[in-house]
């Protein structure tokens, strides 16, 4: 509205111009340097590419237009590099109680316009943020395609991210969010260091880690958790009174608290991988509400206890889990509008100092699943010093 003489605030239009150019490239800006701040969002990366999508093809400054460009690159970029087959793998810093789902979120339908390896499902793919995308002129470089659908050669995919903003509780400041995670041709093993440096700070939605190869929801992921519920542990990161947003958040999100809970931060929890190896470490003071770990594993397929492992065949790879601290196995099922909302085997792990170890290995990789069974029984671990 270049013609008009003021707007509601009574600045003129060159004046809001230059308002909102600043914020939008000190935004470009910040993540160009340091990293996108709610990153790898399987319900909200979408929502922050299409603004940037329509600056890029509308923007009439053009600066801000191309500027605008690059950012779309730098976000499919960032989706491209940990996609499989539709979904969106490693650590994420807001995916909430679906994070036991393969394909998920509204950006499904921007994978299946720009990457284009998957069967049309109107059920997943039409969402009204892909609607933008395919009224634009722009069409991301081949090389982003390539990115994401090479699964051939399996490779590391390492990120560095901004944490998120604490703003009470703590003593020191948060460190940067560190991402790896291994893409082989038949799974993804992705983990986060999530640079929390104590209690209460523990993103709510955020999801650490976890495996995810090909299959429908509830079928194809392995994820453990602690399930964290300070009652600061909202306000170290919202606005609102300490002493009402717990109770105002869970009002409206009852699945933030549940004792059942399979995502979420905990500062208690500390990883370590290599490729396809992940150990995930916990020390639960004595004191806290919920002191037990969840892992989930699916239901659809065979698991073997064998010499304190866990192992199952998956036909194109192998998994064994090594849980140190007594475990029970609980049947965990949910009913939702839009099918189950989870269905799966709960482990509880009821020890303060427990740890989840697994690996997993291509089935070309080992002579047969027998043999892979019994190479990790035969390992030795010294637990001595536990």
């Amino acid at each position: 509205w270049a013609d008009e003489p003021t707007f509601w605030n009574g600045l003129p239009p060159a004046a809001m111009h230059a308002e909102a150019s600043r914020w939008i490239l000190g935004m470009i800006a910040r993540t160009a340097t340091i990293g996108h701040y709610e990153y790898d969002s399987t319900g909200y990366h979408n929502e922050h590419y299409v603004p940037y999508l329509a600056l890029a093809e509308y923007a009439r400054d053009p600066h801000v237009r191309r500027q605008a460009r690059q950012m779309v690159h730098l976000l499919l970029a960032d989706m491209a590099l940990e996609y499989f087959h539709g979904a969106y793998a490693g650590g994420h810093s807001r995916e909430g109680n679906v994070n036991t789902w393969t394909q998920v979120g509204p950006g499904q339908g921007l994978n299946y316009l720009y990457f284009g390896d998957e069967v049309f499902d109107a059920d997943r793919h039409c969402h009204g943020y892909a609607i933008p995308a395919i009224a634009a002129a722009f069409r991301p470089p081949a090389l982003l395609a390539r990115m994401a659908l090479d699964r051939d050669t399996p490779h590391v995919v390492r990120k560095t991210k901004p944490p998120r903003a604490v703003y009470r509780h703590v003593d020191q400041p948060p460190e940067p969010v560190r991402k790896y995670t291994w893409m082989s041709r038949s799974f993804a093993l992705g983990s986060t260091q999530t640079g929390l440096t104590e209690a209460p700070a523990a993103p709510i939605d955020l999801t650490s880690w976890d495996l995810t190869w090909i299959g429908s929801r509830h079928k194809a992921k392995i994820v453990c958790n602690h399930p964290y519920r300070s009652p600061r542990r909202f306000s170290a990161f919202l606005p609102e009174l300490p002493q009402r947003v717990g109770r105002a958040v869970a009002t409206g999100k009852p699945f933030l608290q549940v004792p059942d809970r399979l995502f979420g931060a905990s500062p208690y929890e500390r990883m370590m991988q290599h490729e396809g190896t992940i150990i995930v470490l916990y020390q639960i003071p004595e004191d806290d509400l919920t002191p037990y770990v969840n892992c989930f594993l699916p239901k659809t397929h065979t698991w073997c206890e064998q010499e304190d492992w866990i192992f199952s065949d998956f036909g194109d790879f192998y998994v064994g889990l090594r849980i140190i601290g007594k475990y029970r196995w609980e049947d965990l099922h949910e009913s939702g509008q839009d099918g189950n909302w989870i269905d799966g085997w709960l482990l509880r792990i009821e020890d303060l100092h427990t740890a989840v170890v697994l690996e997993a290995v291509e089935a070309d990789q080992a002579e047969s699943f027998r043999d892979f069974c019994a190479s990790r029984c035969g390992a030795h671990f010294d637990l001595s010093g536990w």
